[in-house]
């Protein structure tokens, strides 16, 4: 059941997302397989979990290898576009445009009309810049607007930062603060533990300063989300990505 899904996900979540786990075994997947079902129904929800979790402990090498395997074993489903949206990702932190672009334009010709290929646009023109763009077929949808009010704190910043959310664990509510050195663009965007994105806390320009967003997990089931944010100066600078966990405790 989707219950019965959402728990061993949480559980696997739980296993391999502690600040000092160990390098994710080679076993761990089948483990998961045999809990959920090798069927479509088990494996890639098992993939997608070690994906992130790879993500969050810097084994890139590792998340790139599941990306493929998401994509070529699942294509045209959801699972193929969280593969995708993080080959994007992914490549051009390897500095793989090539690669970079083939995802993309993957996402935009077999899922034109999802919320994810456009927020993953959106992070390839900021890294990447428009002229890199690859070939578009169709037009995606308008990146969903900014769900949560943006506090000023101050208007003096040290440099572009995603900051610690507190509390941490939170429930209902999470502060995420981010300061930013010189007028910029900036997008934080939470996702949980299986890809989806599930808020957008800022989506705009900003000019210098210190700020807060909210994150409201009342409508959220306990676990793991992170938190991304992609801020590009208006300077030229290169766009930086920052992530961060945060753990829904209810």
């Amino acid at each position: 059941t989707d219950d019965e899904l959402e728990m061993a996900m949480g559980a696997v979540s739980d296993l391999v997302g502690q600040p000092d786990a160990p390098d994710i075994p080679e076993g761990l997947l089948r483990a998961v397989e045999a809990h959920l079902g090798t069927g479509e129904h088990g494996r890639p929800y098992a993939m997608r979990s070690l994906l992130a979790a790879h993500r969050t402990h810097g084994r890139d090498t590792d998340a790139r290898s599941l990306a493929l395997s998401l994509i070529a074993e699942f294509p045209l489903t959801e699972h193929a576009l969280a593969g995708l949206a993080q080959e994007v990702e992914l490549a051009l932190e390897a500095n793989d445009l090539t690669g970079a672009q083939a995802a993309l334009a993957t996402m935009e010709a077999n899922h034109e009309d999802a919320l994810l290929t456009a927020t993953t646009r959106a992070y390839f023109v900021l890294v990447a810049g428009a002229d890199a763009l690859p070939a578009r077929v169709g037009a995606t949808t308008a990146l969903a607007s900014a769900s949560t009010v943006i506090t000023a704190v101050s208007t003096e910043a040290v440099g572009f930062a995603l900051h610690a959310a507190y509390p941490n664990p939170f429930n209902p509510q999470a502060v995420v603060p981010f300061s930013v050195a010189a007028a910029a663009r900036v997008q934080i965007v939470v996702f949980d533990m299986l890809g989806r994105e599930v808020a957008t806390l800022a989506d705009g320009r900003y000019e210098a300063g210190v700020y807060q967003a909210v994150f409201d997990g009342s409508a959220f089931p306990s676990g793991i989300y992170l938190v991304q944010a992609i801020v590009a100066p208006e300077n030229g600078g290169a766009a930086t990505a920052f992530t961060q966990r945060l753990t829904l405790l209810k």
